[in-house]
């Protein structure tokens, strides 16, 4: 079902980053507030449904569910707390499944030094667009790192195994171009995430019929969660048009939090759960619960 070449992900990764770049600078704020909000949503919901198989498996056992209910309280929690926890969060998500995506996708277990490599400029990546890191420094550390594996693929002599992973971690130099010609905040980062994970599933997926159903859900679900949210509330303004109908006020705990928080904090944590993206040592932890 999957086609088999890699080239997908730097093409999903540069496009991602090159429209977040374009949408941020030529869209105004609200407009683009209210897209990354429905994106948000989009994308949990379709990962939420994609994971539907692994919903048994999760709620097997009383002390699975206990642990699971556990960590949906956690998610809330954390998205009533807002910030700094919101960032921090995903900061976490980001370097998880960017770390993750290229060995998921090739079913290649990257060497250990190759490995440190990517996972620093990944950490030092979602710590800039989160506001810890000036963007000269992660830039600076970017592209040492991406020396450093140069070079330790020509001293190793290990080049032909890992040219594809090197190649692929090359991209990395969009992020310290989208540095490098303007500000950059935690929502920034939001917008790539999401925005990539639109398109490289539907990219990855061999056969027009595949393609043309994954690409009509997003669309749908992005459109159907747009036109029921621009009913309830003006793009503008989060008070709704009708005093009386405020879905928020079923979530009246979260009620002075933005709906991107409580879903994003929502779809993180569920993640680590549910996602195959995971380091092993987490998969092994829910299935030691599971046991």
């Amino acid at each position: 079902m999957f086609a088999s070449g890699f080239h997908s992900l730097i093409i999903c990764r540069c496009a991602a980053i090159g429209l977040a770049v374009l949408l941020g600078r030529y869209i105004p704020y609200p407009l683009y507030y209210f897209i990354l909000t429905m994106l948000a949503f989009t994308h949990t919901l379709l990962a939420l449904k994609s994971s539907s198989a692994e919903y048994p498996k999760l709620l097997s056992g009383s002390k699975t569910r206990w642990f699971f209910g556990f960590i949906v309280i956690l998610a809330l929690l954390s998205a009533f707390s807002g910030w700094p926890s919101i960032p921090l969060l995903f900061v976490i998500h980001h370097v998880l499944t960017e770390q993750y995506i290229y060995s998921y996708a090739k079913k290649e277990k990257a060497e250990s030094v190759v490995f440190y490599l990517c996972l620093i400029m990944n950490t030092v990546v979602g710590f800039v667009f989160s506001g810890h890191v000036n963007t000269v420094i992660g830039s600076v550390v970017v592209m040492v790192c991406l020396l450093a594996l140069l070079v330790y693929a020509i001293l190793k002599q290990s080049w032909i195994y890992n040219k594809r992973r090197i190649a692929f971690e090359i991209s990395q130099l969009c992020f310290v171009a989208w540095f490098l010609i303007g500000h950059v905040q935690i929502i920034d980062l939001l917008m790539y995430h999401f925005l990539f994970w639109a398109v490289y599933p539907v990219f990855r997926l061999s056969g027009k019929r595949y393609k043309s159903r994954m690409l009509m859900e997003q669309v749908a679900c992005f459109f159907l969660l747009s036109c029921v949210s621009l009913v309830l509330y003006p793009l503008n303004s989060s008070a709704p048009r009708f005093i009386d109908v405020d879905p928020r006020q079923f979530f009246s705990l979260f009620h002075p939090t933005e709906p991107l928080f409580w879903i994003g904090s929502l779809h993180i944590v569920l993640s680590l759960a549910l996602s195959r993206l995971n380091p092993r040592w987490i998969n092994r932890l829910f299935s030691s619960i599971r046991t």
